[in-house]
């Protein structure tokens, strides 16, 4: 239902831990309240070796010497959430709940689907199947078989431990508890299924036990119609709860990303 993904690019942010002093700031450890002190200082290591270059270069790096104090601040940050970071909420046992009368299914996480790229949540239901038959009196007597539904997630080749690219995970709240994986994004899916099932009612068959039988397979049709855009709207419902928030939302994460 959803194409999420993780933020490639969050999940290579790093820095070398030279640029962490010994109260857990990020400064330059030649600064005076450096790791290595007054004066300067620099650790015996290839440049680079500690770390990733996308958020900062290695202190003994020349970019180094020039390097803007808003990337300081934003290596702090990325450290405070770092150290904030919640793990990503797993399935790993398979559960069963009755939610206004549909059996559904929490099934466990899986991974490594054939040629997907991106994670998704998903909820199957059971077709909508209606008995009816005539009695004796002429009447029509009707058996609506109860539906079952299943909600699961699938990581493809993700880590849900990767970090969340868009929407949940992503929200001012989110980074501040911690919760910024791909797997708490696809954890809000699930809930907003489960919280669409509980909050919204079935479609209602309108067949009556006096009907002829053109208006019984009218009444038929349009209960299967009705069930099947139930369901289709469950998975809508989700979208703009979870991935259209956040910074960035969907939207703009893909015009970004095309």
């Amino acid at each position: 239902m959803c194409d999420c993904r993780p933020d490639s690019a969050q999940m290579r942010l790093g820095f070398s831990p030279a640029w962490v002093n010994h109260n857990g700031a990020v400064v330059h450890p030649g600064a005076p309240g450096g790791a290595g002190g007054a004066g300067t200082f620099s650790r015996a290591a290839a440049l680079g070796a500690d770390g990733e270059p996308e958020l900062l270069p290695h202190p003994g790096a020349p970019a180094a010497g020039s390097l803007d104090p808003i990337r300081l601040d934003d290596a702090q940050q990325v450290k405070d959430q770092a150290a904030a970071r919640k793990p990503a909420p797993r399935v790993t046992v398979e559960s069963k709940q009755t939610v206004n009368g549909i059996e559904v299914t929490l099934g466990i996480d899986t991974s490594g689907e054939a040629g997907l790229k991106s994670a998704y949540s998903e909820l199957k239901s059971s077709k909508p199947a209606v008995d009816a038959k005539t009695g004796a009196d002429g009447k029509w007597v009707t058996t609506i078989k109860p539906f079952t539904a299943r909600i699961w997630t699938e990581y493809g080749s993700f880590d849900p431990e990767s970090t969340a690219a868009y929407g949940r995970g992503t929200t001012d709240d989110d980074k501040k508890n911690g919760n910024v994986t791909l797997g708490f994004h696809e954890s809000c899916h699930r809930a907003d299924l489960l919280a669409y099932l509980k909050e919204k009612p079935m479609p209602e068959f309108t067949g009556k036990p006096e009907m002829k039988a053109p208006e019984m397979q009218a009444a038929i049709n349009s209960y299967v119609t009705a069930c099947k855009a139930y369901f289709d709207g469950a998975k809508a419902y989700s979208v703009p709860i979870t991935d259209e928030t956040g910074k960035p939302t969907k939207s703009a994460y893909k015009a970004a990303n095309p």
